[in-house]
């Protein structure tokens, strides 16, 4: 009985083929919309993560308040007395940030500088693609040597491979001993264009007046005891600094959890709301399906009477009904699944600087959801034909 209500199906289906065809159109598009959306959603919150991922959830910044009346006196002394008195620190690193002409191949160009200590590497989760990172010893004795970003390597000297070479950082030469590997961009900053160098030969060899911004970086043992770590550094920097209860702070604390929170729900409620539109588009679609049901079942009526007649129960021609659904949304899903998965396929080789990422579950999802979605619009013009008295049916 199953196998001749299946054979019925496909004979219905192949007589109304614009009613069939119009039913798959709807379901390819559902289906295509949502493993499209769900790759667009996988891409940015990637995106996202990639470009911000030195904003470890443990990590604490320290800077010079630019509101305090009083003038900042953070300086890299600090940590010195910062480190042995707190529980809660794994690494630190110190920044001075500043701007000069950087020279080099008969070519001269304005720079962002990073002096930087041996520290900087692990502390914001960056790595080296040649090279090797400064040591120790040459913080200590203020070596005149770099780290510059693939960006300024490529500009200067048209490669990437510069370590040995030299160049002149206001009217200064120095070593290149590392080149940095692939960084992210912040706020239009990108670190890939930015050159590193000692702070203490920053500070020696090098003035940069006002621009001379020094920060300091802590990293908590793990996420939980962040905000603990956050108040004992700000405790011990008002001590230091002879700040009286009252009195504004001349610095601020930043702990980077807060904004890796806010991160992470902005990439869930862009995923939620780009679900929210390939599922109402799929409704759509739905309703249209159930529309061209109702027109298939007065279309229908005479064919449901003769099955009636000779003996066909409701439950048979509910079936029926539904074996149709089932395998319009087979056949309607999978077509849109291959076309969303082109698609993807595509754009990602174009090199667009944006890659869609796709998932299994997407798909699962979206084969799962139009199935069931196609079956529930099915099921009531399923239920009304089946009801259909025979001699009126044939008449």
């Amino acid at each position: 009985m199953t196998l001749s209500i299946l054979l019925l199906a496909l004979k219905s289906l192949r007589s109304n083929k614009l009613r069939s065809g119009l039913s798959v159109l709807g379901i390819v598009i559902g289906t295509f919309t949502i493993v499209f959306v769900n790759a667009i959603s996988g891409g940015v919150d990637s995106f996202i993560k990639n470009q911000l991922s030195f904003l470890n959830a443990t990590s604490i910044f320290v800077e010079p308040s630019s509101t305090s009346l009083a003038s900042s006196r953070l300086r890299e002394e600090d940590l010195n007395e910062v480190i042995p008195k707190t529980k809660h620190i794994l690494m630190w690193s110190v920044l001075s940030m500043g701007r000069a002409n950087i020279s080099a191949e008969n070519k001269t160009e304005g720079y962002m500088l990073i002096g930087t200590d041996e520290n900087f590497l692990k502390v914001m989760s960056f790595s080296l693609s040649l090279g090797r990172y400064f040591t120790k010893s040459e913080v200590v004795t203020s070596n005149k040597v770099v780290i510059i970003g693939k960006d300024i390597a490529n500009k200067f000297f048209d490669r990437e491979d510069v370590v040995g070479e030299s160049i002149t950082i206001a009217k200064k030469k120095f070593r290149i001993i590392g080149v940095l590997g692939d960084a992210p961009s912040l706020s239009g900053m990108s670190f890939n264009a930015i050159v590193y160098i000692p702070y203490t030969t920053s500070k020696r060899f090098l003035i940069w007046q006002n621009n001379n911004t020094l920060a300091l970086v802590f990293v908590a043992r793990n996420a939980e005891s962040v905000t603990l770590a956050a108040e004992e550094i700000r405790i011990i920097l008002r001590k230091l600094h002879n700040i009286r209860e009252g009195e504004v702070d001349d610095f601020n604390v930043f702990e980077q959890k807060s904004m890796v929170s806010a991160i992470n729900l902005i990439t869930q409620a862009l995923a939620y709301l780009l679900i929210g539109i390939a599922v109402l588009i799929l409704i759509v679609s739905g309703v249209g399906i159930m529309n061209i049901m109702y027109a298939s079942v007065a279309e229908r009526t005479q064919d449901i009477g003769v099955l009636r007649a000779i003996g066909a129960r409701q439950q048979d021609i509910v079936i029926q009904f539904l074996a149709e659904s089932v395998i319009l949304a087979l056949f309607g899903a999978c077509i849109g699944i291959l076309l969303s998965e082109t698609c993807i396929f595509i754009i990602n080789h174009l090199n667009l600087g944006f890659e869609l990422v796709r998932g299994i579950f997407g798909d699962i999802f979206a084969l799962g959801f139009t199935g069931t979605l196609a079956v529930f619009f099915w099921i009531y013009p399923a239920i009304q034909a089946s009801k259909l008295d025979p001699v009126e049916a044939l008449k």
